[in-house]
């Protein structure tokens, strides 16, 4: 227009693109801000439970009854890697703590019988990244089948790592998962990592037969499919397929 602005003019589809990327951005920026937050109080966490090694106490000595001899009888006490009363003073739904060496994997572990901590913070608050927690069927960890859940995150946190146990190379050069408890520690090996669609019948895997036909329908992508015993089953998302999941097996040794 003569003498006057001349006006500027957007294309629809750049503004359009503009939108996309907004909104593809704020949910990322929001995930990374939980998962930094939850990273900080689980290091935080972490410093004041990892308990110092103790030696462990022994028990008082006994006299025979037809000698004078002192025969010392010294039964071992368990002490746990963790401060489990610290670490239940934070949260009392914390049950354990998982670590995979080499990895990012190193957090507690949360059991409350129910699935909540899939989108549950350890302060109890509604998160993106979650929490690893114990399935409900899987209270103890002392089953035929124990299964621990974790998010696989973009950013590599929580059970991203576990996902990776597709990759031969990755299997191989990450043989040990740590589980330290109250009572007890178990070290595990991975033996089996499996890809498929989410199925609920991994619970009641008990028999040889009962791992060969839940494999039968996904894809063994590290290992053999071969039942050891009692299994611990570490399951994350995978995004090969809709709904997928990713099964790492393990054993312990």
């Amino acid at each position: 227009m003569k003498g006057g602005r001349k006006e500027m003019k957007f294309p629809l589809l750049t503004i359009i693109i503009a939108g996309i990327a907004v909104a593809l951005t704020v949910p990322a920026m929001k995930e990374k801000k939980e998962a930094e937050v939850e990273a900080n109080a689980i290091t935080a966490v972490m410093a004041e439970a990892k308990a110092e090694p103790t030696e462990a106490p022994e028990e008082t000595s006994e006299v025979s009854e037809t000698t004078d001899t002192v025969v010392e009888e010294t039964e071992e006490v368990f002490v746990p890697d963790y401060d489990f009363e610290s670490l239940k003073s934070e949260n009392p739904d914390i049950c354990a703590w998982i670590e995979i060496p080499g990895t990012e994997v190193n957090y507690p572990v949360m059991y409350d019988g129910t699935d909540a901590y899939l989108h549950k913070s350890l302060q109890g608050e509604d998160s993106t990244a979650g929490s690893i927690y114990v399935d409900p069927s899987s209270c103890g960890l002392n089953n035929a089948v124990n299964i621990i859940y974790g998010h696989n995150m973009r950013n590599g946190s929580m059970f991203a790592a576990v996902n990776k146990f597709n990759t031969a190379a990755y299997f191989e050069s990450h043989r040990q998962v740590k589980i330290s408890m109250e009572d007890r520690n178990l070290e595990l090996t991975p033996f089996l990592s499996v890809t498929g669609p989410a199925d609920g019948t991994v619970r009641q895997i008990n028999s040889a037969d009962g791992l060969k036909n839940f494999c039968s329908t996904k894809q063994i992508t590290n290992g053999t499919c071969e039942y050891t015993g009692n299994l611990y089953v570490l399951i994350t998302c995978n995004y090969s397929g809709n709904n997928y999941r990713t099964y790492l097996f393990c054993q312990a040794e």
